[in-house]
């Protein structure tokens, strides 16, 4: 008899293109992770360009996530690393250097895989702000694994 593993045994790979989204002040690309339904979007800043946090602070530009344009993506759900809290010359919730951030997905079906198209816009500022708008895609291959749970023959 085979039966299908819970949930938490399926594995998925991640066949996610290596190209990176990118400006003169800041690269953004989706990574992979070791751990089932969890990619990150890595956001890499030039010295001295800062991104913002979910909730900008009293000066800023909050970013924004568009994944409507996935396919089988039931949803997703963004853990937002602790930001650097600054004060000159307003407070501001800012990444002032590189910062990954952890995304759980749910697929809708996890038997079929999930196509992502994410489109993003962040704002970035060091003298000046200005907003930066990138598109990223990549695919979740699901794989399922079966067990054989015959007790051997003695």
């Amino acid at each position: 008899m085979i039966a299908k593993p819970p949930l938490f045994l399926i594995i998925l790979c991640f066949l996610m293109q290596p190209a990176v989204a990118q400006t003169d002040y800041v690269s953004m690309q989706l990574v992979k992770s070791l751990s089932p339904e969890w990619i990150g979007i890595d956001i890499k800043l030039q010295r001295p360009w800062k991104t913002y946090w979910h909730t900008p602070g009293e000066a800023g530009i909050a970013p924004t996530f568009n994944w409507s344009g996935s396919e089988n993506l039931k949803s997703v759900t963004i853990h937002w690393p602790a930001p650097v809290v600054e004060y000159e010359p307003l407070q501001q919730n800012v990444y002032v250097e590189d910062v990954i951030l952890p995304v759980h997905i749910e697929p809708l079906d996890s038997s079929k895989p999930v196509v992502l198209d994410l489109e993003a816009l962040i704002g970035i500022c060091a003298d000046i702000c200005i907003p930066v708008e990138f598109r990223l895609t990549g695919t979740i291959e699901t794989l399922e694994i079966s067990y054989d749970l015959t007790p051997p023959s003695e």
